[in-house]
């Protein structure tokens, strides 16, 4: 990527193919989905370069490569095993706003993996307890560890978009469009931060660090949330998706 020390991966590798199923290996075609999206994959990052730098510092520390593919059942992530790499799905219809929302996301739970590489330091109860047991939530797969993962990438990508909103980047429908994500990963980090309310599975480490999300959330929801709460998402899944966004939230010019 020009001005980075970030690498676009344009070939599959043995290290990569593992994380994927055998029969799909062969359509992931890394190179031609590069080359399809490279020009919003660079307006992306110049956006989040020009509006959140502390966040654009931090991938380029912890970020080596970037690995694009389509897929239709692996969703963009990123691995513990796979340290420094960011793997994003990227589909026809991603622009840079999606795209943004991706890089912010999985190159957030890079650093975080910086963070959490010890634990011990941050819980009280071993770290891979299935966070049901906590919440009560018979439908939550998550482990308590997986699931604070999220934390740190949901402020990344919100702090993102509210820095976009209030600099007036998107207009039109792309505006729309990155409303209605930023509704919803709002929406996804509402619920992790009341999972994460109860501090007595946190070491004092911890609750400083879960405070701090806290923190961003409640910044964000106090000067944005009644924006947000005009739209309805109601109709999303786990990932989001604009067109049915659109039925619920019609684009009125």
């Amino acid at each position: 990527l020009k001005n980075t020390n970030i690498e676009i991966c344009l070939h599959r590798n043995i290290y990569y193919d593992n994380f994927f199923k055998q029969e799909e290996l062969n359509r992931l075609d890394p190179e031609g989905t590069v080359l399809a999206k490279l020009d919003h994959i660079q307006k992306a990052m110049d956006i989040l370069r020009n509006n959140f730098p502390y966040c654009y510092s931090l991938i380029e520390q912890s970020v080596s490569k970037l690995f694009i593919y389509k897929s239709e059942t692996q969703r963009s992530f990123a691995s513990i095993q796979a340290n420094g790499t960011g793997f994003l799905n990227l589909k026809p219809e991603h622009d840079e706003i999606a795209i943004l929302e991706d890089i912010t996301h999985q190159c957030g739970h890079n650093i975080f993996y910086r963070i959490l590489y010890d634990k011990k330091r941050l819980f009280n109860i071993p770290p891979d307890t299935p966070l049901r047991e906590i919440t009560g939530k018979i439908e939550e797969y998550r482990t308590v560890f997986g699931a604070f993962n999220a934390m740190l990438p949901y402020c990344l990508s919100n702090l993102c978009s509210w820095n976009c909103l209030k600099n007036g980047i998107f207009k039109g429908q792309q505006l729309h469009e990155f409303i209605g994500r930023f509704t919803f990963r709002m929406f996804k980090f509402k619920i992790d931060v009341g999972n994460f309310s109860h501090n007595e599975i946190f070491t004092e480490e911890g609750k400083t660090l879960n405070r701090t999300f806290v923190e961003v959330f409640d910044k964000i929801e106090n000067d944005y949330g009644s924006v947000l709460k005009k739209y309805d998402i109601s109709n999303q899944d786990y990932e989001f998706d604009y067109q049915k966004f659109l039925i619920l939230n019609p684009y009125k010019i």
